[in-house]
């Protein structure tokens, strides 16, 4: 990897050392900041982004801030919108937040009369949050499906990784991100247990987001569903979810005042069909919504974690 490719990728990271630059979200990077200041063209950005993809070094570049050192709480917000420019609204009004990111989605089936946006911001406050809602009251045009908010509980434990194992799982994960955690216990004649615990502390040391809880397979389909539920159901329904969706289910899943989300995962498009089937019938008169296009990134931390620990 050449200089100027390195030096890209660290441009596509907020900085950890400078909280006041994620306060906007126009602050985020763009191929025409990147290029200026790196004195090359935006072509030879997109380019060389493209390749890191080919290659499996970035899945999909995606700037999160350390929201643990700034000590703020994530915030997730699924609802429905007329179309795109309410996204584009929305960001416009984000600019005292924290933003992180946009997804929008069209519509998801037939019945749906409305597209899809999921937002993540992290606040400070509870005040933030009651104004963070009322902005997705006013762009929503009242076309609100499910909206909720809250922050993935993650445990904190961490335990001590030996250093030729700790290479043996980054060299591991580099060649494939999405590897099997059986395969990669066999890889590194460890238990499946003891990996999953490897992984833990790796998710926590790097600040990244699930691409490690979610090395299940090569080639995942990743997709979220979320449900409407009452508090007093929470416990009940999260247990009959856990078990129809036993064999396809991630291990973050996150419980909010009036909605239960989690992730899971397909082999194939006929398995996510099959799967959304039996996700609407077990929430048959509950507002909810099956997404199928989440999706889990690679931050460049794990590239550079893999270097230190190799050179040094």
């Amino acid at each position: 990897m050449d200089k100027t490719t390195r030096d890209m990728i660290r441009e596509l990271v907020w900085p950890l050392n400078s909280p006041s630059s994620t306060t906007s979200f126009s602050l985020r990077p763009t191929y025409w900041n990147i290029a200026k200041k790196l004195g090359v063209s935006p072509l030879s950005i997109k380019r060389r982004l493209e390749n890191l993809r080919k290659n499996r070094l970035l899945l999909t570049i995606r700037v999160i801030p350390d929201a643990s050192l700034l000590g703020l709480k994530r915030c997730y917000s699924v609802f429905s919108i007329k179309d795109e420019t309410c996204v584009a609204q929305l960001k416009a009004n984000l600019k005292s937040f924290y933003f992180v990111e946009a997804m929008h989605l069209a519509k998801l089936s037939e019945l749906n009369r409305y597209d899809t946006a999921i937002f993540e911001v992290l606040y400070s406050s509870d005040e933030q949050l009651k104004k963070y809602f009322e902005l997705i009251e006013v762009t929503s045009h009242g076309a609100k499906l499910v909206s909720y908010s809250g922050y993935k509980e993650r445990s904190d434990t961490q335990v001590s990784i030996p250093k030729a194992v700790l290479v043996n799982i980054l060299k591991e994960l580099l060649k494939d991100p999405f590897i099997k955690i059986h395969n990669l216990s066999k890889k590194i004649k460890k238990s499946r247990t003891t990996t999953a615990k490897y992984l833990n502390t790796l998710v926590l040391r790097l600040n990244i987001e699930p691409v490690l809880e979610t090395s299940k397979f090569e080639n995942a389909i990743v997709f979220a569903c979320v449900v409407a539920t009452n508090t007093q159901e929470v416990a009940k329904f999260d247990q009959t979810l856990r078990k129809a969706f036993s064999e396809n289910y991630l291990a973050f899943s996150y419980h909010v005042e009036g909605a239960i989300g989690f992730l899971g995962y397909a082999e194939s498009e006929f398995e996510v069909q099959r799967l959304r089937k039996k996700f609407l019938k077990l929430t048959k008169g509950r507002p909810s919504l099956f997404l199928r296009e989440f999706h889990t990134t690679l931050n460049y931390n794990l590239m550079e974690y893999y270097e230190l620990h190799t050179q040094s």
